[in-house]
């Protein structure tokens, strides 16, 4: 047998394996050729008498298998050293059934890699003499240890064969080992029964039924009521886990048929009632009022119906006392019992019902009248004595009958409502008027129509003189009575001045008046409406206030034009309060053109940024001569227009003309910051402008709000137009009208040329 199969049989490396890997080890390490492993000798003295301190061994290898036969040459002794198949003494036990397990005592034997057949390593064999028989050897049902475990005879801790029925409780049961083989055995395993008899919710018998074929309690039951009970079997129901129920149900008994109900104590009808349909016990009665006697409903003898077993009373003679002595359902016969009645009249009145008398033999009123008290306003009788709110004395007061002089003193008296007792108010009034009177203007009422001087306007406003001498005052009366007088006092004359007032007290305002115009010279201020006006002269003035149109536009178009000049005109198309007078070009460019605005040659008012462009002051607004001064209008800031003109003075046809989409104020147009540059359409006519310098004549530009760029500089503008440099309105820090028709950059200089107009169409 080798080693191998002695090491798998024994589950863990041999000592014969352990012995051979240190064998060959040593001989690796130390084995030489049998001339080198002898000790050198030549320095090793041999004389008789000399002895070597150190003895060396001779080390011999006889077989040639590595392992020396000389102690001391490393690793074991040969124990064969003639037979090279063994070399190392190993202790071993005999193997006689050559199951790879030994037995009996311990002995040695010389071997090599292999054990020789019939020894073992070991002697854990309990039977040498069976190979069936050893350590870890399946356990059988045979009465034999088989695996030398006496615990363990007859597979007593193996897990034997299952039984054939797995179902219900006998899940994982297992068979016994019975008379040396295995049989079936459910003995033992909880909850098994031959035949299943315990509800539990388990298959107890193992037949694939749970808590099938028990025996079930029951016990004995009835169906119906009455004549159709009948009797039968309940039983208890099995819950499972729950065990048996508490209750009993499912009653095998069957009720009879219902039948027709009898008056005779028995249920025939089966509805727990056996006088169903018949008042049996409840109470009777028979006869009526003193004759009535009680009872019960009793079955009829036919036991069809029921009957009262009350026998009625004898009828007697009625008395009032509230019983029916004559036995004919009513207690008062004869008697007013209960009727209403009355005694009294007035507030004494008092209402009732009859009663009978103590004695019974009538009825009575059971009510006393009242008392009487003394007569007040309320719509009551209350002294009753049939008459209402009689012999009243009425709450009186002063009154007057009749108006003015005619008027007489008297009483008014208050009246008696009934019951909602005297009026608020009097009536009545017993004073006798005087007869009316002519009217005087005296501050009576001789007429007696409730108006004191009737036809005389006494108090109301009145005036004298006019002008400055007006006076107000109120009309008064007369001394004579006859007449009325204004009571105002006129004022004493003056010289006229500027002030829209009748100075002089002669019918005309302002008449006459004018005076030299200082900041326009050569031109004489008049006085209009109050305010001193340049206008060229009074002649220059075409309408009154009463006859302004909306714009100049409008007076061209109604016909009314008289040509160039002042005119009145109310674009808010109010009252005339609202005109003002404005300067009116009837004949440029078709005419209708309204003045706005103008700047004089090197004024610069109108600079760039100047805040006049866009808020709503005036400036000059009185000098209307074109070419006079530098003015802002109102109409700049409230007339609207379509078309706007810029032009020189004195020469209306050096113009530019601007349209706007929409009407809109000049003031609402300048505000604007960056209007377009360079409007299409022919808005700037340029080809207008004739007169330049030839210096410049490659220079032509035009702007409107915005900024232009001329050669190297950049003009910022409200509104210029240049062509060939003459007529260019503004520079890059300037506006409409500042320093006017500059040559500049051309000629390096900085001067005007001259004033321009701002119109607006």
């Amino acid at each position: 047998m080798s080693l191998e199969y002695i090491t798998r049989r024994e589950g863990t490396t041999s000592l014969l394996q352990r012995v051979r890997q240190a064998v060959k080890s040593t001989v690796a390490s130390y084995a030489l050729p049998f001339f080198l492993a002898l000790p050198a000798l030549a320095n090793v003295s041999c004389g008789k008498n000399s002895a070597p301190s150190n003895p060396v061994p001779v080390c011999a290898d006889a077989d040639g298998d590595g392992s020396y036969a000389t102690a001391g040459c490393g690793g074991d002794v040969d124990c064969d050293d003639a037979n090279a198949r063994a070399w190392q003494n190993i202790p071993v036990y005999s193997d006689i059934d050559h199951d790879g397990f030994g037995a009996g005592d311990l002995g040695t034997l010389c071997i090599g890699e292999d054990l020789p057949a019939g020894y073992a390593l070991n002697n854990t064999d309990c039977e040498d003499n069976d190979n069936t028989i050893y350590p870890g050897s399946p356990e059988l049902c045979d009465y034999l240890d088989n695996d030398c475990d006496l615990r363990t005879v007859d597979g007593s801790s193996e897990l034997p064969p299952l039984n054939p029925v797995q179902d219900g409780v006998c899940g994982g049961s297992r068979e016994a080992c019975l008379d040396g083989e295995w049989q079936e055995m459910y003995n033992g395993v909880e909850g098994y029964e031959n035949k299943e008899s315990l509800c539990d919710g388990l298959d107890n018998d193992c037949n694939r039924g749970i808590d099938d074929e028990l025996f079930i309690p029951s016990r004995a039951c009835t169906a119906g009521v009455g004549e159709c009970t009948t009797l039968g079997v309940e039983y208890k129901t099995c819950l499972g886990e729950g065990g048996w129920s508490a209750d009993y149900r499912d009653c095998t008994a069957v009720p009879g048929i219902p039948g027709i109900e009898l008056c005779d104590d028995v249920d025939q009808d089966c509805d727990e009632n056996n006088y169903n349909g018949f008042a049996v016990g409840e109470a009777c009665a028979v006869g009526i009022g003193a004759c009535t006697a009680s009872g019960s409903y009793v079955c009829s003898p036919d036991g069809l119906d029921v009957i009262c077993d009350a026998v009625p009373g004898i009828p007697g003679i009625e008395l009032c006392d509230d019983r029916d002595q004559d036995c004919d359902e009513n207690n008062y016969n004869g008697f007013a019992v209960g009727e209403p009645c009355a005694v009294g009249i007035g507030d004494c009145a008092r209402a009732s019902s009859y009663s009978c008398s103590p004695d019974g033999l009538t009825a009575l009123c059971d009510v006393l009248p009242g008392d009487p008290t003394a007569e007040v306003c309320d719509g009551r009788d209350n002294n009753c004595n049939g008459e209402i709110d009689e012999g009243l004395v009425r709450p009186s007061q002063e009154c007057t009958a009749g108006m003015g002089e005619c008027r007489a003193s008297g009483l008014e008296y208050q009246t008696c409502l009934g019951e909602s007792g005297w009026s608020v108010e009097y009536s009545g009034c017993d004073g006798v008027p005087e007869m009316p009177r002519a009217e005087v203007c005296d501050g009576l009422d001789q007429d007696c129509d409730g108006n004191n001087d009737n036809g005389f306007p006494v108090g109301g406003p009145c005036a004298v003189s006019v002008g400055g001498c007006l006076a107000s005052g109120s009309y008064v009366c007369s001394a004579d009575g006859l007449r009325v007088l204004c009571d105002a006092m006129p004022g004493d004359p003056r010289d006229e001045v500027c002030d829209g007032i009748d100075n002089n007290c002669n019918g005309e305002i302002d008449e006459g008046l004018s005076r030299e115009n200082l900041r326009c010279m050569g031109n004489i201020e008049n006085c209009i409406a109050g305010s001193w006006y340049s206008i060229g002269g009074i002649s220059q003035l075409k309408n009154e206030p009463r006859d302004a149109r909306f714009s100049c536009n409008r007076i061209l178009a109604d016909g009314v034009s008289r040509g160039d000049g002042v005119y009145w005109i109310d674009p808010n198309g109010g009252a005339p309060d609202d005109a003002y007078i404005v300067y009116c070009d009837m004949t440029t460019a078709g005419g209708g053109w309204t003045l706005v605005m103008q700047s004089l040659a090197g004024d610069d008012t109108f600079h760039y940024s100047s805040e006049y462009w866009s808020n709503d002051a005036l400036y000059n607004e009185n000098i209307l001569v074109p070419g006079c001064a530098t003015a802002k209008y109102e109409a700049y800031l409230s007339l609207p227009g379509r078309e706007f003109m810029l032009n020189l003075v004195g020469n209306r046809n050096n113009r530019s003309m601007y349209t706007n989409p929409a009407e809109t104020t000049a003031r609402s147009l300048f505000s604007r910051n960056n209007n377009p540059v360079r409007p299409s359409g022919g808005n700037l006519d340029l080809r207008e402008w004739t007169a330049y310098p030839p210096e410049c004549a490659s220079n032509p530009y035009e702007g409107f709000v915005a900024a232009t760029v001329h050669e190297v500089d950049q003009v910022t503008v409200r509104w210029s137009v240049q062509q060939y440099s003459v007529g260019r309105l503004g520079h890059a820090a300037a506006g409409l009208g500042i320093r006017i028709g500059m040559v500049w950059p051309c000629t390096g200089e900085w001067g005007s040329k001259d004033a321009v107009l701002l119109w607006v169409r």
